[in-house]
C-alpha cells in the first residue's frame, strides 16, 4: 500500500502502482500475434526478459520495464 502510494507522487526509482499486464493477457495477445504471423521472431536480451518477468509480476516494475516490454515484445502492453 505504501509502495503505491509513493509511486503515485512519482517518486523516482519508485514501483509503478498498476499492475498493466497479467499472465492471461499477455496468453491471450501473443497467442494472436502468432495466429496472424506464426513466424515472428523476436531477439531479446536476458535484461528483456527480466523485465517482461517484472512486469507479469506486477509488484517492483518500474516505467523503463514497461519501455522495455513495448519496444521488445510488440502488441503484448496496449498503447
Amino acid at each position: 500500500m505504501l509502495d503505491g502510494e509513493l509511486a503515485a507522487l512519482g517518486g523516482k526509482g519508485k514501483a509503478v502502482a498498476k499492475k498493466p499486464l497479467t499472465f492471461r493477457k499477455a496468453r491471450q495477445r501473443l497467442g494472436q500475434v502468432a495466429k496472424e504471423n506464426p513466424r515472428a521472431t523476436y531477439r531479446v536480451r536476458s535484461d528483456d526478459l527480466m523485465s517482461l518477468l517484472l512486469v507479469l509480476e506486477g509488484k517492483e516494475f518500474e516505467d523503463q520495464h514497461l519501455e522495455c516490454v513495448r519496444s521488445c515484445f510488440p502488441g503484448l502492453l496496449d498503447g
